[in-house]
Parts: C-alpha cells; structure tokens; sequence
C-alpha cells in the first residue's frame, strides 16, 4: 500500500490554479456574532484592510455522500453572517464566522502567481493564533477545532476538439459512439480516508466540476478539495492542514494527464 506521506509532492511553474484555501472549522462560538468578527478585523487590518458582510454557510457536514446543500439568506439580512477581509494586491483573503477560519488566494485580485502552500500556511497559522488570543481577551470559549481543508480551484481552457477527458482523467467520454459533440457535464467524485489505511486522520477528498466561463474563455473549472477530522487529535489544525495539502496535491497529480502536467512545468 501506498504511504502518501512520503511520497514527494509534485510542483509546476505554471500551474492552472486560480483560487486555494485553507479552512479550520469548530463548532460555533457563543458571542462571536458579526459586531465581534468586525472588532477582530482589527487585529489584523493592516494586512486585510478591505471588509465586506456576506451571508454565512452552516456547518460542514463530517461526512459527504455526495448530496448537495443549500444555504437560504433570510429576507431581512438574519442568519448566519460571515466578514470578508482582502488584501491589496496580493489576492489573499480572511473569511471569519462564528464557527470557522478560511485564508483564500484569488488569482483575479491578484498582481502575482499563486505562493504555494508553504507561502500560505505560516500567514494562516498567524492569523488563526491571532484569532486565538483575540477570544481569550475577549472571555470567549477556546475554539475546539473540528474539520480541517485545503482546496484547489483549477481553470483549464477547453478548446475545439478537446475533450472533458483530456483534462480530467476519471472522466470517460463518449466521443463519436453518441451523436453530436461534447457541450456539458458536471461530475463528482469522493475518496474515503481512513486510519487503519495508515493515514493519520480521517476524511475525504473531493474531485468535482463543470465547464464555466472564467476570464472570458470556456475552461473546465474543478476543484481538489481533501477534508480531515481533526477533533480531539492532539497534533491540531495545522498539522491537518497539511496532510490536507498534500493530500490534495497528490490527488490533482494523479487525476489529470501527465501532457498536460508536463505543459504547465511540472518539476
């Protein structure tokens, strides 16, 4: 069997991903309502000083068997509430609600390449301790982490001729054996990880899509998105988050084609 956790992690010098995050989730805080998620936009305000309210999501299920959720905004602005704060420039941006902590990287708002994970992970570790000391000032509840993520958003072109096949390889396609030629699919597909399979958290990992229309072109839009149940394991959030990445890396390798790899640098 396959150890994953020492098998090397691919790079590319010009990968196709136009969005990452990093994501801690724990169940929700009581008093960290939206005037508190704007006191502690301070704290950091020098790096994030653009905010913005957004309508919040509810909890992320432990576990996924595909079904889709959905997240109803009532009438009046109530519900959940969730406080966007971007960076200038650098594409990065915090997501804080009463029972989470996303730290984005957004190609559109973005003046340079995507940093890496290596780039990202001591910024979040950063913030989510700065989080931290923040609520304890503040005589809140210690957060109890639960679910830790990491997602690729990817952006392949689509051009005449090509096939969802060539850009995914779990997808199968049927080419000239059906009439007419390629024009849409949505796909899903869902891993198990487990513990006694000698990973050191257990999760799932996500492979999901659809063509979209990103930067004025048609391109195959998907995401690699590995979740690990982190709650009450003793190596934290952080240490999640990584077998997280490397587990989504390993995954995006594994699943499109090594032309493909080869034409965006692997190294």
């Amino acid at each position: 069997m396959t150890n994953w956790y020492e098998v090397p992690l691919p790079s590319f010098k010009n990968p196709p991903v136009i969005e990452s995050a990093l994501a801690v989730e724990f169940p929700a805080v009581t008093g960290l309502n939206p005037a508190a998620l704007n006191r502690l936009q301070k704290v950091w305000e020098d790096r994030y000083p653009d905010l913005e309210d957004r309508p919040g999501t509810p909890p992320t299920p432990l576990h996924s068997s595909g079904e889709v959720l959905f997240n109803f905004v009532p009438q009046d602005g109530g519900g959940l509430r969730r406080i966007w704060a971007t960076g200038r420039g650098d594409g990065r941006l915090v997501q804080t609600q009463n029972d989470r902590l996303i730290l984005n990287w957004r190609k559109e708002a973005s003046k340079g390449p995507y940093p890496g994970f290596n780039t990202l992970l001591p910024e979040f570790e950063k913030i989510w301790n700065e989080m931290g000391e923040f609520m304890e000032a503040a005589g809140y509840l210690p957060r109890s982490p639960a679910l830790a993520e990491y997602t690729y958003v990817n952006a392949v072109p689509i051009a005449p001729g090509d096939s969802f096949g060539d850009v995914v390889l779990l997808l199968t396609t049927p080419g000239d054996t059906v009439p007419g030629v390629e024009s849409f699919t949505r796909f899903q597909f869902i891993r198990d990880i487990h513990i006694k399979d000698k990973h050191p958290f257990e999760g799932q990992v996500f492979v999901q899509g659809e063509p979209q229309q990103y930067a004025n072109k048609r391109q195959l839009v998907f995401t690699v998105t590995a979740r690990l149940l982190v709650g009450g394991r003793p190596e934290g959030p952080i240490e999640g988050l990584k077998a997280a990445h490397r587990l989504a890396t390993l995954t995006f390798e594994a699943v499109v084609p090594e032309e493909k790899r080869k034409a965006w640098g692997q190294q």
